[in-house]
């Protein structure tokens, strides 16, 4: 049996005021948790999300509840570079 991925907007932007700090954090709500990431580069900030993203499943694994299956879309804001891996999905959002 195949699971469909819910999809989930993740938000990502340089931080006001900080020339070298990003966050990315989930659009969409979502029953019982949220996500987000931090870091010094966008790519930082990414890979903060996907760690969120594993604490959150490990939380709710012990917990005795499912954790929904998540892909993410990332839209970036126009001051925030794209990393390579995310630049044709990005181009895609922006069209």
């Amino acid at each position: 049996m195949m699971i469909m991925a819910q999809k989930v907007t993740i938000q990502v932007e340089k931080q006001p005021g900080d020339e070298d700090f990003f966050a990315c954090y989930m659009l969409d709500d979502m029953p019982g948790f949220g996500l987000a990431g931090y870091g010094d580069t966008v790519q930082e900030a990414i890979d903060d999300l996907y760690i969120a993203q594993e604490e959150m499943k490990e939380l709710f694994h012990e917990e005795g509840k499912a954790f929904p299956e998540l892909a993410f879309e990332f839209r970036f804001d126009e001051d925030t570079p794209v990393p390579e891996g995310l630049r044709m999905q990005a181009e895609m959002v922006a069209s």
